[in-house]
């Protein structure tokens, strides 16, 4: 980086921390001269004991791999694994008890011969869900955040975000009409255009003129050629949402349309690592499901530390404004 290689690279000053390695750069913040193994092959602004003492993210958008992010997640991850798998079990401990209760609510309603009281009903509890859902899942993006600007587990700061509740439900309804409703437009649209290519129009798939048996294999064809169609657009448009509740929990000013826009922003070239990084959460938490269920906690919460990770990494080196909540950068 520029700031490195100014003033120190070819003087032959020595490195404030191994003397005998010939300094490559400077600390950006108390300018100690820094060799290659402080300032990672350039890959480092500021010298180790300055990363320590603020608890900088190390990672930057134009640096970092998925190896670099794991070791440091990992390490992390050895050093709070059992608070952090805590406030796994609080934030899905809530969630559950929240969708528990509302799914009560439901057989209770039965009984009313309106079905007004039961739509009322079924819609405020889906509300409540996504709200207790979205809060519990910034919380818990919270507790990593710090985790992974070297401070330690705060399972209190789950509760952190109900403020932002309002920011969450408002981002994802547009979300979903701004993306999700397109989505599937698309996958009905494609579905009857295969229909129809196949000579199975889809006002007369279930006519007692086609046997639902011999229509089986073509029905299962065009579905899943619309879906595996929906599936790579979805991977393109949707894909960058995954970043909403980080930089929802990031951003402390960010408006619900501006905290889309960033998220498409942050995404640009880094879709496949989106997508990797997913499988990945994905694949610790099957492994931990395999692991008589008792890994689940671990693997989600080492899940979350390559997100929250990934979400640092793409904001590191970005140009998009942000007011940290947990104080500004230096």
């Amino acid at each position: 980086m520029a700031a490195m290689d100014s003033g120190s690279r070819g003087l032959g000053a020595p490195c404030a921390l191994h003397p005998t390695q010939v300094a490559t750069g400077t600390c950006e913040r108390c300018g100690n001269f820094m060799c290659d193994v402080c300032g990672e092959q350039g890959r480092q602004i500021l010298c180790p004991s300055c990363r320590e003492r603020l608890g900088v993210f190390p990672l930057r958008r134009d640096t970092w791999s998925f190896s670099s992010l794991w070791d440091y997640c990992y390490e992390l991850f050895k050093r709070d694994w059992l608070m952090l798998s805590v406030a796994v079990l609080v934030a899905m401990g809530v969630s559950m008890t929240i969708n528990a209760l509302g799914n009560l609510a439901g057989p209770l309603l039965k009984r009313e011969d309106s079905l007004v009281p039961i739509i009322i009903v079924g819609v405020f509890t889906a509300v409540m869900q996504m709200v207790v859902q979205g809060v519990m899942g910034m919380g818990m993006l919270r507790v990593v955040f710090d985790v992974l600007e070297g401070k330690r587990v705060d399972v209190g700061r789950l509760f952190s975000q109900v403020d932002k509740a309002g920011r969450y439900v408002a981002a994802m309804l547009i979300a979903l009409v701004v993306v999700g409703l397109p989505l599937l437009l698309l996958f009905a649209l494609l579905t009857f255009v295969g229909l129809v290519s196949v000579g199975l129009p889809a006002s007369g798939i279930f006519e007692s003129g086609i046997s639902g048996l011999e229509a089986a294999p073509t029905l299962v064809g065009v579905f899943s050629a619309a879906g595996l169609v929906t599936f790579a657009a979805a991977c393109y448009f949707a894909l960058p949402l995954y970043l909403l509740q980080s930089e929802l929990t990031y951003n402390e000013d960010v408006t619900p349309v501006q905290a889309l826009r960033n998220c498409y922003e942050l995404a640009r070239g880094e879709r496949l690592s989106l997508l990797g990084v997913t499988l990945v959460g994905a694949l610790l938490a099957l492994v931990g499901v395999f692991a008589c269920c008792v890994g689940v906690l671990p693997a989600v919460a080492m899940g979350q530390l390559l997100v929250g990770g990934l979400y640092l990494a793409l904001r590191n080196g970005s140009e998009l404004d942000v007011r940290p909540s947990g104080g500004k950068r230096p």
